[in-house]
């Protein structure tokens, strides 16, 4: 027997309803698993900066930074101390 037009309409609001709930709980549980992700890096980086002197700290972010405006050679260079050219 077919069905009739309002059971095909409730027959597609299930399926709509069981879709949204799958889908639902499919980002739910990528969001856990990057949520967790998230928090072992954060780890890491806290765990690192705490074996670090302040000042190692505050300029580990600097270490890998490439500027144009003084080439490869600052992103190298810029923990250890310049000094100056000439006679002052």
């Amino acid at each position: 027997m077919p069905l009739t037009r309002q059971q095909k309409k409730n027959l597609n609001i299930t399926d709509l309803e069981v879709y949204t709930m799958a889908t639902e709980e499919a980002i739910d549980a990528k969001f856990e698993a990057f949520e967790t992700c998230m928090k072992e890096k954060l780890r890491t980086i806290f765990a690192n900066l705490a074996d670090m002197s302040p000042y190692e700290a505050s300029v580990e972010p600097y270490l890998y930074r490439f500027d144009v405006t003084y080439g490869e050679s600052f992103a190298k260079d810029v923990g250890k101390p310049q000094r100056r050219e000439g006679g002052e």
